[in-house]
């Protein structure tokens, strides 16, 4: 009897622990099945908000829960969501910074199933739009480049947008029949300058010989030989500096006071005169350039022509003395660079960037150094101009750069497209 009451309290305990787990056991699922439910919910608002940091956090933590596969998919889907609106937002702004370019190759990264790329739809047409009345602007003001790289921006996007293909095959157009129409002008200007040439030697013949029978008597009295008027230039040059006989000139040239920039100083006595004519040169024999020429009259009296440099022609003697702290002021070196600028038809404004040392030190370490760069200006200050392409602020490129050096030497430095810096003044 004892021992039938034992068994009964026994079953009873038994019965009571395995109640208290499984009530345990119930609670614990109730609790992750409630706080799974509600990530989800959670997620699901904030991946309709866009807010898909939030909604990647609680779909994620989610899976701690429960693997579902259905979620696993919600959460790749949301990865890309974040993708593709960052790709939109940074069109966007692109867009409204007028960086169409930019803009385009953002919204570019959008899938054409992407909610995203029907929202994009609408800035790429107003991209292409704009691009396209640059490139028209450009091509109505001739900077044919310039329009051919808006063009290019589009038709790397959308190489079948018609109103693009057909302005570039105007531009192309436009570029051969300029290139045309240079052609036939230099063709015609050379057969011109021939004629000309011949014409002004038949004129200056005959006036030659009228004046000969009179004047040739006196005249070869007392005029001195070329060889020796060479000697007198010789005796007071600089050593480093080599000489060219270029003939018989009348001086100054037709060219120098007829220009905006006159001599400051030239000597009365030689005025309208016919001098032997010598050139200075200076440098090695692949880079010399010329810095003066020496004039000798017919008496011997030596003259040093330095115009490029200071507007000045002074007797020798003079010219050793004050040559030594000549040096062209900003405003030259500035008057220079507009002059050459202005015959770059893609040049539309130029930069003071002051005085500098060239070659500069990041290109000169750089991987891609200069082709070609002048020896007599390599390490010395030089005046600096930005050669600007572009009409306004939001759309213009740097297409060079103009060297002056202090003597009024002019080079211009397009290292970007060709690895090159020339003299070209």
């Amino acid at each position: 009897m004892g021992e039938s009451i034992k068994r009964k309290k026994n079953l009873i305990s038994i019965i009571l622990v395995l109640g208290i787990i499984f009530s345990i056991l119930g609670v614990t699922k109730y609790n992750k099945v409630k706080a799974y439910n509600r990530l989800i919910s959670e997620g699901n608002k904030y991946l309709q908000s866009e807010n898909y940091d939030k909604a990647i956090k609680l779909f994620t933590e989610s899976l701690n829960y429960k693997n579902d596969s259905n979620v696993e998919d919600i959460l790749i889907n949301a990865k890309k969501l974040k993708n593709d609106k960052k790709f939109f937002d940074q069109g966007v702004d692109f867009s409204k910074e007028k960086k169409y370019g930019m803009a385009l190759y953002k919204f570019h990264n959008l899938k054409i199933n992407s909610k995203y790329y029907l929202k994009a739809k609408e800035y790429i047409k107003t991209c292409k739009k704009e691009l396209l009345k640059l490139a028209d602007s450009a091509f109505k003001n001739n900077q044919n480049n310039t329009a051919t790289k808006y063009l290019d921006i589009i038709l790397t996007f959308d190489s079948n947008d018609k109103d693009a293909k057909k302005l570039k095959n105007l531009v192309i157009n436009k570029i051969k029949e300029e290139n045309e129409a240079k052609f036939r002008k230099e063709k015609e200007e050379k057969k011109n300058l021939v004629e000309n040439k011949k014409e002004e030697e038949k004129t200056k013949n005959i006036a030659n010989n009228s004046n000969k029978a009179n004047k040739s008597t006196n005249k070869n009295i007392n005029k001195i030989s070329k060889d020796k008027a060479q000697k007198l230039v010789e005796s007071i040059k600089d050593k480093e500096i080599n000489l060219v006989y270029l003939g018989i000139e009348t001086v100054p040239y037709d060219n120098i006071t007829k220009s905006k920039y006159p001599y400051k100083t030239f000597p009365k006595e030689i005025f309208n005169k016919e001098v032997y004519v010598f050139e200075g040169l200076y440098g090695e024999d692949n880079s010399k350039y010329a810095i003066c020429q020496y004039y000798v009259d017919f008496s011997g009296h030596v003259y040093k022509d330095t115009y490029p440099s200071n507007l000045q022609c002074v007797k020798a003697k003079k010219a050793t003395d004050e040559a030594k702290d000549d040096k062209i002021s900003k405003k030259q070196a500035e008057d220079l660079a507009r002059e050459v600028s202005k015959k770059d038809s893609e040049i539309s404004k130029i930069n003071y960037q002051g005085i500098s040392k060239v070659p500069f030190d990041n290109i000169d370490k750089s991987k891609s150094p200069y082709r070609i760069f002048p020896k007599e200006i390599m390490n010395k200050e030089v005046y600096v101009f930005e050669g600007i392409n572009g009409n306004s602020e939001d759309n213009y490129v740097t297409a060079c750069m103009y060297y002056i050096d202090l003597g009024g030497n002019v080079y211009k430095d397009t290292l970007p497209s060709n690895g090159e810096c020339i003299r070209i003044k």
